[in-house]
């Protein structure tokens, strides 16, 4: 398995909130990466997202497409360069959230493994889903098993912190 640096991208529209990150298939193959499988991001920080490839105009550009909320897990912006590798995930046993907008505290009692199921994860990072057509974020807290990260199944239990939401987020509409 290899490690490649990409120059960030916008994600396409349709990735955005799904925790997927694009590159071309030469990056994939340099990785060892497949469709699917999970792949660390490193910038100022580090997160984790599902390989997906590009759509063919964007080949060989040495690009990655990765969101805005990715971005902010990693502390970068568009045009910066980051450096990826394949990570093993192994299936998370219990994952810790904190609401972090009005729309992500509303969820409070839904169950976020059938809504984060398949989504990789790690500590601290920031996950999106929607709920009523706002963006509900919250913050990983926390993750078992200790792993580079770990896979929501239907048997992922969640814990969700009961602390107030930060009154300078927004409502949850965009991020």
């Amino acid at each position: 398995m290899g490690q490649n640096s990409l120059k960030i991208s916008e994600a396409y529209a349709r990735d955005i909130g799904n925790n997927i990150v694009r590159m071309d298939y030469g990056s994939m193959d340099m990785l060892g990466a497949s469709t699917g499988d999970i792949i660390e991001i490193k910038g100022r920080h580090r997160t984790v997202a599902k390989c997906r490839p590009l759509y063919t105009p964007d080949e060989d550009k040495g690009i990655v497409k990765i969101d805005e909320l990715g971005r902010e897990n990693l502390g970068a912006a568009i045009g910066d360069t980051v450096t990826l590798k394949k990570v093993s995930v192994v299936a998370a046993e219990k994952v810790a959230v904190v609401p972090m907008n009005v729309a992500a505290a509303a969820m409070n009692g839904r169950d976020l493994s059938h809504v984060f199921e398949a989504v990789p994860l790690t500590g601290g990072a920031k996950v999106m889903t929607r709920h009523a057509g706002d963006s509900a974020i919250f913050r990983v807290a926390s993750v078992m098993p200790e792993a580079d990260a770990v896979l929501v199944t239907p048997k992922t239990s969640f814990s969700v912190s009961s602390l107030a939401v930060a009154a300078t987020e927004p409502s949850g509409r965009g991020l």
